[in-house]
């Protein structure tokens, strides 16, 4: 299963504009509970970022960071730039983009986008005059194409947290048996691990926690003994 969709992001010059939530509600949308989101900006002066999304003056600083790195073209610094076509903030804006990301990927996890607390996503605007900008979402599905909402009316599982380990899986079902999919995260040294498990297996219409147990490392295996995943 995968989604798609334009997002269209109306500048008013330099600075990084939020769009979170228009992707938020685009992965909502999509109804796809374990995935890969990717965005994809459609120009050459302009860029993506994941940054701070709760002090503007951070937002504030990385504008007055780039425009010190990169000024406009009538600076003196800038004089060898021979592409001017559009104006003195024409090349300075492709100069930006190329020293930033023009496509992000962002996990998909129990149905929502896995960003931190405090980050947010952002078209990073490097032209002085107002633009449309065009940003193309994808995302697509990890197990096997399947909706939450239509493979698993009970609802997916709830969160079990064990030995620093968080596990969140859904229940859905393929050729008349349910079948167990889920990520697995577990923060090391600050850095998060995430893994995908499947135990394939008949499940009970009615969703519950199931209790796993962690053995040898990141080897899950169930109340039986059965490994799940590896």
């Amino acid at each position: 299963m995968a989604a798609q969709t334009l997002l269209a992001i109306t500048t008013r010059g330099p600075g990084l504009y939020a769009f979170t939530r228009e992707a938020t509600a685009f992965v909502a949308r999509a109804g796809i509970e374990s995935g890969l989101l990717t965005l994809f900006v459609r120009h050459t002066s302009c860029s993506l970022l994941i940054q701070e999304n709760a002090d503007p003056d951070v937002r504030v600083d990385l504008d007055a960071f780039f425009r010190r790195l990169v000024p406009s073209a009538d600076d003196p610094a800038m004089e060898y730039l021979v592409h001017r076509a559009e104006g003195p903030d024409d090349m300075p804006a492709h100069i930006k983009a190329a020293l930033t990301p023009v496509s992000l990927s962002i996990p998909v996890m129990a149905g929502r986008l896995a960003l931190g607390t405090w980050q947010g996503i952002y078209l990073f605007e490097h032209r002085a005059r107002p633009h449309r900008r065009e940003v193309v979402s994808f995302l697509k599905s990890l197990f096997g194409g399947r909706k939450a909402a239509d493979a698993a009316p009970a609802g997916p599982l709830k969160s079990i947290e064990h030995n620093g380990f968080t596990i969140h899986a859904t229940p859905y079902q393929e050729g008349g048996q349910w079948q167990l999919c889920g990520v697995v995260e577990k923060t090391v040294e600050g850095e998060l691990k995430s893994h995908r498990f499947v135990r394939a297996d008949r499940f009970p219409g009615q969703a519950e926690a199931v209790d796993f147990t962690l053995v040898k490392g990141q080897q899950l295996v169930d109340q039986q003994g059965e490994a799940v995943f590896r």
